[in-house]
């Protein structure tokens, strides 16, 4: 079996973001490729058919203050601005990591949603004054050694009001399942999984599982070692190609009873193992502020979410949709990719509080809301109840998506 190696689902905004990538040696690649993936023009609208060449979103809704004309016409996307190495075969390593350099970091939250601004867009409940982590758990499996890991996601709860999780209360814990050193696009994607799925549960449990290399055959590893301590959800936030290698090992995202999400990826095309009919595949969106709907918020596709039609997956019994897949379709629901300028967490090696962006943001966010809904059926594997629960969401025009969680009613 050939190896394949995981890609972190973030995108790179510069050339100065992260030239540490996630494999451990650096970044192969500095010119933004496509490679290796089965590319999906973009996320297509319901209303047309799967095979149109370069659908457009039937009902994309335009916040206040252009944001959509700034973020879906190209900062995200192939205008000088996305950098960083990509998977272009199932034997290279790769990441879409990083930040928004263009807005500098900060020793205090200044830039980007935060933790009370995501609380809003999607009507969840602020934690109350004297509340405890000690509720479900949620499993985060990233790779390699995170060493700031907790002091970063204290820094990130404290800002926004969230109960102390930490090593020594009981609350927060890491699982190392290996020796590696450190890597920078990697712990970064750590900060930013801690931070969100403490955004969905804040009085959540968090158990990091650190594999030992971005090799999926590691990640697997990983997974079984997290779904062994029973927590509630399971968060991933990296993908590869998809292939009958990376098939053969489904089994390690498959665990009844446990609500296990996957990123997307920020490349607009399928990916594993988020197109595994045993997971919740969360694309991604741009998220802005807007007066003038009664939400106050208006949300969009995001045009670099990952999403389309799987090539392995046979479509699952409770995936009904109109997207005109024959097997399994991603995503199944979606949540925050991206803002303007993006979404605020802290990484003290990165130099505090910075800007970032990716389908990576989303997948543990919904993560965190399975874990704080605890209405997962013991039996149950994949997104069966997203698709039931339907009503329940923010629709999202023009999206493989069920829709974005407007509280915790889908979950």
């Amino acid at each position: 079996m050939r190896k394949a190696f995981a890609v972190p689902a973030l995108a790179t905004l510069t050339i100065a973001a992260l030239l540490a990538g996630c494999t451990g040696g650096g970044v192969s690649s500095l010119t933004p490729s496509d490679s290796g993936h089965a590319l999906y023009a973009s996320n297509q609208s319901r209303a047309l058919p799967a095979q149109s060449p370069t659908p457009t979103p039937a009902a994309t809704p335009t916040p206040s203050g252009g944001l959509l004309g700034g973020l879906l016409g190209g900062v995200l996307g192939l205008v000088g601005g996305l950098v960083g190495c990509v998977a272009g075969t199932l034997t290279s390593a790769g990441c879409h990591s990083a930040q928004n350099t263009n807005v500098a970091a900060t020793s205090s939250y200044q830039n980007g949603l935060g933790a009370r601004d995501l609380w809003s867009a999607y009507a969840l409940a602020a934690p109350q004054f004297g509340a405890v982590a000690n509720g479900r758990t949620i499993a985060v499996v990233t790779a390699y050694p995170a060493p700031n890991a907790e002091s970063d996601l204290a820094a990130y709860r404290r800002a926004f009001g969230m109960p102390a999780c930490t090593s020594s209360n009981g609350c927060f814990k890491v699982i190392a399942q290996g020796s590696s050193a450190p890597v920078p696009a990697w712990a970064m994607e750590t900060d930013i999984d801690l931070a969100m799925a403490s955004v969905g549960c804040p009085t959540c449990r968090l158990v990091l599982v650190e594999a030992a290399s971005s090799e999926i055959a590691a990640l697997a590893a990983a997974e079984d070692a997290a779904a062994a301590l029973h927590p509630a959800a399971i968060t991933n936030s990296y993908g590869v190609p998809e292939s009958a290698d990376s098939s053969a090992l489904a089994s390690h995202w498959n665990h009844p009873g446990v609500a296990i999400t996957a990123s997307a990826g920020d490349a607009k095309s399928a990916t594993f193992p988020a197109t595994l009919a045993s997971v919740t595949a969360v694309g991604g969106t741009v998220l802005a502020k807007d007066r003038a709907v009664a939400r106050g918020w208006s949300e969009a596709p995001w045009t670099n979410s990952g999403a389309g039609c799987s090539t392995q997956e046979l479509k699952p019994d409770w995936q009904t949709d109109s997207y005109g897949c024959a097997n399994r379709a991603v995503a199944d629901v979606s949540a925050v990719a991206t803002s303007n300028p993006g979404i605020a967490i802290y990484d003290k090696a990165a130099g505090g509080w910075i800007v970032v962006t990716g389908t990576s943001v989303a997948a543990p966010l919904v993560a965190g809301l399975y874990a704080a809904a605890g209405n997962y059926p013991s039996t149950a594997v994949g997104a069966g109840g997203i698709y039931a629960n339907a009503s329940k969401l923010h629709p999202l025009a023009g999206a493989f998506s069920q829709g974005t969680p407007d509280g915790l009613g889908a979950f």
